[in-house]
Formats: C-alpha cells, sequence, structure tokens
C-alpha cells in the first residue's frame, strides 16, 4: 500500500536526491504534496531526483513537477518517466 500523506519536512536545501526515493510508490496524492513541498521551498537548479515508481497527478503535483523540471533544470526520474515497473531502471535512471 502507498504512503497515504506525506509529512511536511523541509525540503528547501536539498541538492543532491538521485537516489531519493529510488524503488518507491507513493500515492499519487503523497507524491503531489511531496513535489509541491519541493517545488514551494527549492530554488537550486540542476538537482537529480529519483521519486521511484510514483506519479504526479492532480494539478498542485503536475505543476510543481514541472516548475522543478522547466524553471529549475531538475532531471526527475520517476512513473512519469520510467514506463515499466520491472525491477531494472532504465539507462538514463543509472546516469543520475
Amino acid at each position: 500500500s502507498g504512503l497515504k500523506s506525506f509529512p511536511l519536512l523541509n525540503f528547501g536545501n536539498m541538492e543532491k536526491a538521485e537516489a531519493c526515493f529510488s524503488g518507491v510508490t507513493f500515492t499519487s496524492a503523497s507524491y503531489g504534496e511531496l513535489l509541491a513541498n519541493i517545488a514551494a521551498l527549492n530554488n537550486i537548479t540542476k538537482v537529480k531526483f529519483a521519486g521511484g515508481f510514483s506519479k504526479a497527478q492532480g494539478l498542485i503535483g503536475i505543476q510543481a513537477r514541472e516548475k522543478l523540471i522547466k524553471k529549475l533544470g531538475w532531471t526527475i526520474i520517476d512513473g512519469d518517466t520510467v514506463k515499466s515497473v520491472s525491477p531494472a531502471l532504465p539507462q538514463e535512471a543509472n546516469d543520475l
């Protein structure tokens, strides 16, 4: 089962997250909250972030993910970029 709510942690200084949530699947609501929290607090550019197999669904999560990618130049590998749920990660995830 997925995480139902995400604790409010301060991700404002996060610079490296390439293995942060590898292999994890949050509920879409929890993942959206996480991304919104990060997007609101973090202005660091070009962070590599692993969101596991979680998918950003809902307006808040999608907008937060887009802000991190388009405005801050983040590389996010998650369920929205990983199309397979096999244990092996795609090559681009291994390059993080």
